[in-house]
């Protein structure tokens, strides 16, 4: 069998181009597909941690019966008004000095708010509110979680 040569067969240089310039169009595509995927991993996988770690500041709180120490607020808060609040602090500060990793980069604050004055039944209740903090990206995220705390 032999082929011949016709004139007109094969690609012009606008077609090749235009060929190109969509399997490029293609590949962006799935690379910021790839970027945004690996992006939210990250974000996710510290998500899932913060809230590990505020599950556990939370419980370390109501184990340790902190919110009902000696005076209110507790010495290791310092008061905004009607409200204990801390500012955003590395993790294992104090009072969690060693309980928690050691510059793990997350911050804490931890808020309590007494839910009645002396006297009436809800006084030996405290709502806890704790965050707990990363920098990812240049931007802070934050994972809250609230609760009630009673005097045992």
């Amino acid at each position: 069998m032999h082929l011949q040569w016709h004139k007109g067969w094969g690609a012009s240089a606008l077609e090749v181009i235009l060929a190109l310039a969509i399997i490029s169009l293609g590949l962006l595509g799935v690379a910021s597909v790839y970027t945004f995927g690996t992006a939210a991993g990250r974000t996710s996988d510290r998500q899932v941690v913060a809230l590990r770690l505020a599950e556990e500041l939370l419980e370390k709180i109501r184990v340790q019966n902190m919110a009902f120490e000696a005076g209110y607020p507790p010495a290791w808060l310092q008061p905004h008004g009607e409200v204990a609040s801390e500012e955003p602090v590395p993790l294992d500060s104090p009072p969690f000095r060693g309980q928690f990793a050691a510059e793990s980069g997350f911050l804490r604050q931890v808020r309590m708010r007494r839910l009645a004055q002396a006297g009436d039944y809800r006084a030996n209740l405290v709502e806890l509110d704790v965050r707990v903090g990363w920098s990812l990206e240049g931007r802070e995220r934050w994972v809250e979680l609230k609760a009630v705390h009673a005097r045992p």
